[in-house]
C-alpha cells in the first residue's frame, strides 16, 4: 500500500469511529466509508475493549 491510501485509510477508520460515537448504525458507516461489515465490527470490538 503506498503511503497516500494508507493515510486516507487511517482517516476512513477515524472517521468511522467518530460516527460510532455519535451512535450512527453500522450499515450508514458502511455505506459512508465503502469499508466492509467486517472493517466495522472490528472496529467496534476495538472501541469496546478500550
Amino acid at each position: 500500500m503506498s503511503n497516500f491510501r494508507k493515510d486516507e485509510y487511517k482517516k476512513t477508520i477515524e472517521y468511522a469511529k467518530k460516527l460510532l460515537n455519535n451512535n450512527v448504525d453500522m450499515t450508514d458507516i458502511v455505506a459512508k466509508t465503502n469499508l466492509s461489515k467486517e472493517q466495522v465490527k472490528d472496529i467496534m470490538i476495538k472501541k469496546k475493549k478500550s
